[in-house]
């Protein structure tokens, strides 16, 4: 450094501190964004567990709606046209 004329000094001096910061705020806004992307993917996943789950859910609330009639019956057990009408749906 001690063969660099005075004009070359004071450029590096100029230069070298904002390159520095140019290149440490793209590192940090490198960084934040991979963390919100991180936490965008995580708070989707979490939300479609929760739907595919209320989604099950309602197709088993579906399936006990439409065989309560057969299974509420008072003689559910004995009765044959109740037993011939849920072999058939199987």
């Amino acid at each position: 450094m001690a063969n660099l004329t005075i004009q070359t000094r004071i450029l590096l001096l100029a230069l070298l501190p904002s390159t520095l910061l140019a290149i440490l705020l793209v590192s940090f806004s490198l960084y934040q964004t991979k963390q919100l992307g991180q936490q965008g993917v995580a708070s989707f996943e979490e939300m479609f567990q929760q739907n595919q789950q209320a989604v099950i859910k309602n197709y088993m609330q579906l399936g006990k709606t439409a065989i309560a009639h057969l299974y509420n019956a008072p003689d559910a057990a004995t009765n044959p046209e109740i037993k011939a009408q849920a072999s058939s749906k199987q």
